[in-house]
């Protein structure tokens, strides 16, 4: 048994998502024990999200530019330099051409390293990009067809090689308070100016 969770251990720690499920095993006794099973791995895709409204403000729908195939995309740009290790983090809702999607959350983040975006909480910051510590962020969520900027709250990163969840919970400058989590594969973009 110790080998077993010993193996569950290794595999969680090397990022691997399988499944892994209770299985009854036979003994050369004939007796029955709980054992467990690693099936397949298994890709997570979830996207929900949420507002509330402060008495006085109407929600407003969310806009989507028309076209098929429409789902969540998250896109992770390296935009960084010798003075900031700064990545732009999309949330599109859309098809996978960017221009007929639409952005609907953005983040502006400080990573640790200019060569990858941290995993962990990043909070939100009212600093300017080159005053902003570690794991600070800023950024807009569209509301309609406007994009309102963030004025408090966090968000969070958990990366793989290929998936990303990315959860957040934040209120807006106009007091509209969202939470929302997406996991699912993600595309990334180097722009960094030469620091990699």
């Amino acid at each position: 048994m110790k080998f077993l969770t010993l193996a569950i251990l290794v595999l969680i720690s090397f990022g691997i998502n399988a499944q892994i499920k209770p299985k009854t095993i036979t003994n050369p006794d004939r007796s029955k024990s709980l054992g467990w099973e690693i099936g397949k791995p298994k890709t997570t895709i979830t996207a929900q999200g949420s507002f509330s409204y402060p008495n006085g403000i109407i929600p407003e729908p969310i806009s989507s530019k028309s076209g098929a195939n429409n789902k969540n995309y998250i896109l992770v740009v390296n935009e960084s330099d010798v003075k900031s290790a700064k990545f732009e983090i999309s949330i599109f809702s859309g098809n996978k051409s960017l221009s007929k999607a639409t952005l609907l959350v953005r983040f502006s983040a400080n990573s640790f390293t200019p060569e990858l975006l941290g995993n962990g909480q990043y909070n939100y910051s009212d600093k300017s990009l080159a005053e902003r510590l570690k794991y600070e962020f800023s950024g807009t969520v569209k509301l309609g067809d406007t994009d309102v900027p963030i004025s408090a709250g966090w968000f969070t990163v958990e990366r793989a090689k290929k998936q990303i969840e990315i959860k957040y919970d934040l209120t807006l400058s106009n007091g509209v308070k969202t939470t929302g989590l997406y996991n699912t594969v993600y595309q990334t973009e180097n722009r960094s100016q030469g620091v990699l």
